[in-house]
């Protein structure tokens, strides 16, 4: 409910920076660890962080957001 979508846009894109520079470098990830797990770590941090420093989505947004969510979630098993 707290993520934002400046956090999101953040995130990924911190994320594919990660994995093309360790295309573009040829470089390997610090400690045997695997890019994807390296770049999905940053895209996690940097979710969480901006999401924290920026205003919160408002909850009558979240609240239709969900709302829709659950009536998607409905037809589906109809």
């Amino acid at each position: 409910r707290r993520v934002t979508t400046a956090g999101v846009i953040c995130g990924l894109t911190g994320g594919l920076l990660v994995l093309l520079a360790t295309q573009v470098t040829g470089r390997q990830a610090p400690w045997g660890l695997h890019f994807g797990f390296v770049a999905l770590a940053v895209n996690l941090l940097l979710t969480v962080a901006v999401s924290l420093v920026t205003r919160p989505p408002d909850e009558k947004l979240v609240y239709r957001f969900e709302a829709l969510l659950r009536e998607g979630e409905v037809q589906d098993r109809a």
